[in-house]
């Protein structure tokens, strides 16, 4: 179930970069560490691998 928030998330992160934003101003908005939204924007990725096994 948290999977879904986490999905929300990382694609509103993607928006934001897409419209301009770096890092540090989507951490600031969405009220999160910068740390985090570097991982979710990984250069050469297509999509994050999650290590959650169900």
């Amino acid at each position: 179930m948290e999977d879904r928030g986490e999905v929300c998330l990382a694609e509103e992160v993607e928006r934001l970069r897409l419209l301009g934003h770096s890092d540090g101003e989507i951490a600031s908005s969405m009220g999160v560490d910068v740390g985090w939204v570097e991982t979710l924007a990984s250069p050469g990725e297509d999509e994050p691998g999650f290590e959650s096994e169900g």
